[in-house]
């Protein structure tokens, strides 16, 4: 619900551009909680999927400190 709910808040029809993911993290921030969040943040970074910085440039999302990879990973696998 909040991935298409993200798609009509950025108003870019299908495109998951940054744009759309960085809508779509303060989506699950907002409604799911903060651990939430880091995690799919965790996601986007171990994708390559690109965000907007505070200026609004695009930029990779960084891995969260409070994750460890071996952790993230096993919600993956």
């Amino acid at each position: 619900m909040l991935h298409e709910l993200a798609h009509l808040i950025a108003g870019l029809g299908n495109e998951h551009n940054p744009k759309f993911a960085t809508v779509l993290l303060k989506l699950v921030r907002r409604e799911l909680g903060k651990e939430q969040a880091e995690r799919l943040l965790a996601a986007f970074s171990f994708q390559g999927v690109k965000i907007l910085n505070s200026a609004g440039k695009p930029v990779k999302a960084r891995y969260p400190k409070k994750i460890s990879r071996p952790h993230f990973l096993s919600f993956i696998a």
